[in-house]
């Protein structure tokens, strides 16, 4: 019996959800926010700070987004006091409003499985697909 050797894969890269926009970037792309075991909550530069963290997107954007409606509370899974959010806010407002990639539409051309609430998922692999075969219809700016 002969069997076939596995093919080589690439490098893992993780993969975390952005907290203001819920899209699924490289871990690397994103900025982390971490609880540590003390209670202080601080942005981690490194992204190696030990205790629970939560991602963003680098952008102000992103961050007012995740740091309004308790949504870096849940995270975190801590009661985040008045002055550390202030903080936040501070640091996030210092961020540069960065513009948004155009997106690129399929007309008709994705499966049911490939949508979501009737849009495209920009970073699926059928897109990327059909994008390297240039088979792209419309792009909206």
């Amino acid at each position: 019996m002969v069997t076939q050797a596995a093919a080589p894969q690439g490098k893992h890269i993780p993969r975390r959800t952005c907290l203001g926009c819920r899209a699924t970037k490289p871990k690397r792309d994103l900025t982390r926010i971490v609880s540590t075991a003390e209670g202080r909550v601080l942005v981690d530069a490194t992204g190696k700070a030990r205790g629970r963290g939560a991602y963003f997107c680098p952008n102000s954007g992103c961050a007012k987004r995740a740091l309004t409606a308790r949504t870096l509370s849940r995270a975190l899974r801590i009661t985040i006091d008045g002055a550390a959010l202030t903080e936040l806010r501070e640091w996030a407002e210092r961020l540069s409003e960065t513009p948004r990639a155009p997106q690129i539409r399929f007309e008709g051309l994705l499966p049911p499985q490939a949508r979501r609430g009737g849009r495209e998922l920009p970073e699926s692999d059928l897109c990327v697909t059909r994008l390297r075969a240039r088979r792209c219809l419309s792009q909206e700016r």
